[in-house]
């Protein structure tokens, strides 16, 4: 069961879309974000998950934070929720992600705190930390743009793509239990991989992946 936008007070519906009014937001219960709708965070706001919850989205998500303030999302250290975008945008710029797990649902087959599919992604300048799922990120038959992304800490893969296609600038990863970046029938063109301490490997491709 998820609960809608308009139900969460920290949120405020203009015309079609939603924006966060409060510097913070607790996200208890799985939240539902529908098609054609866009869901706005700014500079200093910090998103806090309990319970396993979900943020579900089959809209827009938009995370525009500074570098002096960035926008966190944090779980909570026992039950860390997780994200799912289907379809629609994924944008984030001065974002820090951490502590996420999968989503708490039965025969589910998404196994990241942050699972973006069949969507158009763009990440800037995005930072993802002790995350406890099997990937830190998974984009799944997306269309993606990689400006500068950093993961930290995972306990096993960092980024992983399934299909699609990734184009990147800037890609680090430290403390890597598995690969760094592990991709499967993907298009995929890159600049700079920097990997520290990876468990197995720093760039694992396979499956029809292909460069261009």
């Amino acid at each position: 069961i998820f609960r809608k936008l308009q139900n969460i007070k920290d949120i405020l519906k203009i015309d079609k879309n939603f924006s966060v009014i409060s510097e913070e937001i607790h996200i208890k219960k799985n939240t539902y974000i529908p098609k054609n709708k866009k869901l706005f965070f700014n500079k200093k706001n910090k998103i806090y998950f309990y319970n396993n919850a979900i943020l579900f989205s089959e809209g827009n998500l938009n995370f525009e934070g500074t570098k002096d303030s960035p926008i966190l999302i944090k779980g909570n250290l026992e039950k860390n929720g997780s994200i799912v975008q289907i379809g629609g945008k994924f944008f984030s710029k001065n974002l820090i992600v951490e502590n996420l797990d999968k989503p708490s649902i039965k025969q589910s087959i998404l196994f990241s705190g942050l699972n973006i599919i069949n969507s158009e992604v763009l990440l800037n300048n995005t930072k993802i930390l002790n995350s406890n799922s099997e990937d830190a990120i998974n984009l799944i038959h997306s269309d993606s743009y990689v400006k500068k992304l950093s993961i930290e800490n995972s306990l096993s893969d960092g980024l992983d793509i399934d299909g699609g296609k990734l184009e990147f600038e800037k890609i680090e990863c430290n403390n890597i239990n598995n690969d760094c970046l592990d991709i499967s029938g993907t298009k995929i063109k890159g600049n700079y991989l920097k990997v520290y301490n990876a468990g197995d490997k720093a760039f694992s491709a396979g499956e029809n992946s292909k460069g261009y």
